[in-house]
């Protein structure tokens, strides 16, 4: 057998680095600091009224006025919508008559088709009224980060009110997690 050279292994050099705070983290701190003073500016800005909620709660109201208004005249002109109609003509001379009874030959399709718009306008005015219940019978003009608070542990995430409240409320309504990672912006600490 032939001796070869035994390898030996090279020991590592282990390296503690200083982490260095690059250009970029110094930029993203600086665009967060950034973010954070204007959503404070934007915060105090619209908590201080109740604009926008009373001009949803308005904008609602009329909506249902007018979904009641649609339903309404439509049910009643539906059902004269006749596939008889009694015409009046002014030709007695030639013929004797001045009084026929005509066919309307759409007039099914159109009584159909009246049937029909009426039940979207129901689905609609039914979502209306629903916005008008949500609208009425909930809180909307104050919103609580008690939950967030005791998922992420800060606790200096402010409670609002006003119209940041309500749209804080809009937006839980379509994302609830785009309010959690809003309520970040909130806190001094983070």
């Amino acid at each position: 057998l032939v001796k070869t050279q035994s390898l030996r292994s090279i020991p590592e050099k282990i390296v503690v680095e200083k982490p260095a705070v690059s250009v970029l983290d110094q930029k993203e701190g600086e665009q967060a600091k950034a973010l954070f003073e204007k959503v404070k500016k934007f915060r105090l800005h619209v908590e201080e009224g109740d604009l926008l909620y009373s001009m949803y709660v308005r904008q609602t109201i009329i909506k249902v006025i007018k979904f009641v208004f649609i339903v309404v005249y439509n049910s009643i002109l539906v059902s004269k919508v006749n596939f008889m109609v009694e015409c009046e003509v002014n030709i007695q001379e030639m013929t004797g008559y001045c009084k026929f009874s005509c066919n309307h030959t759409m007039a099914h399709l159109f009584s159909k088709l009246s049937i029909c718009y009426l039940c979207f306008v129901s689905v609609y005015g039914l979502t209306c009224l629903y916005t008008l219940y949500w609208l009425f019978y909930r809180s909307l003009k104050e919103y609580s980060f008690e939950y967030v608070r005791h998922e992420t542990g800060i606790d200096d995430i402010p409670d609002v009110r006003n119209d940041f409240a309500f749209m804080l409320h809009l937006i839980d309504q379509y994302d609830p997690l785009y309010s959690k990672r809003f309520a970040v912006f909130l806190s001094e600490v983070s």
